[in-house]
């Protein structure tokens, strides 16, 4: 998996520096996502095209057809076919996850993810977002998770670094104490 990972890394470098070279960050992340979506939404299609031994000129007239449907540019065309020549196309997450971060970066935002132990509504994240964007002392873009088991208070991830103010955590470090 850490050489998937530094291959789909590689990959989203090369189509965001093109991206770029074409003036076509934007388009080319909202296609992706858009992509993304579609495969993800329909399980038929997903194993079709994720299918390492689908043969790849079948998967490519399908790609053709599909590309020229939606009135993607042809550097997405030219992307994806690169990717089913390559029998890569199963990176495509791992690919627009690091294009995602990439432009992010680019545009100087960082990204943080926060988890919470129930659903927050829409008033109190952006209270959350804006207070993070205050320490931070920069935009922010927020990822809302719910993880039930931390029982209570939230945990921020945020450029490989974890504030983790939750209630599971402050449980722990007590039982931690009484051992000793």
């Amino acid at each position: 998996m850490k050489n998937a990972k530094l291959i789909a890394k590689k990959y989203a470098q090369a189509l965001y520096m093109m991206s770029k070279k074409h003036h076509k960050v934007s388009a080319v992340y909202e296609e992706m996502q858009y992509i993304q979506q579609i495969i993800d939404n329909n399980l038929q299609l997903s194993k079709f095209i994720y299918n390492k031994f689908a043969p790849v000129k079948e998967t490519l007239v399908f790609f053709n057809i599909f590309i020229k449907a939606a009135s993607y540019s042809d550097l997405i065309r030219n992307f994806l076919i690169v990717l089913k020549t390559s029998r890569r196309f199963f990176l495509l997450k791992l690919i627009n996850s690091n294009f995602y971060d990439l432009v992010t970066r680019d545009k100087g935002i960082t990204p943080v993810d926060v988890t919470t132990a129930c659903p927050v509504d829409r008033e109190i994240q952006e209270k959350i977002k804006e207070q993070i964007a205050l320490l931070l002392k920069g935009k922010v873009d927020i990822s809302m998770y719910v993880d039930k088991r931390i029982l209570g208070g939230f945990i921020i991830a945020c450029n490989s670094k974890i504030l983790d103010l939750s209630l599971l955590a402050k449980v722990n470090k007590l039982e931690r104490a009484f051992i000793k």
